[in-house]
């Protein structure tokens, strides 16, 4: 019994002190702890070589901070570019 409640008052203090293992102790999977809305343009015409600037605005909706610099880094990026055609 005294090893148990040794085991509580442990892990209370972990979350106490670590907002991953807290937020790891309320939530069923990590789903929703990386999640963002964003917006950006709809619609864009770059000619061939031109380069653009955009902007795009993105929402932190998920449960953890996001970080510049640890080993789960934030970053945004485009996974490719479409036509309206739907083609690369």
């Amino acid at each position: 019994m005294l090893a148990l409640l040794a085991l509580l008052i442990a892990l209370a203090a972990l979350a106490l002190t670590s907002p991953a293992v807290r937020t790891r102790l309320v939530t069923e999977n990590d789903a929703g702890w990386y999640d963002a809305a964003y917006t950006a343009p709809t619609a864009l015409s770059v000619k061939a070589g031109e380069s653009l600037t955009i902007n795009v605005n993105v929402h932190n909706t998920g449960q953890v901070t996001w970080q510049a610099q640890s080993d789960h880094a934030f970053a945004l990026a485009a996974a490719g570019w479409t036509s309206t055609t739907g083609k690369s």
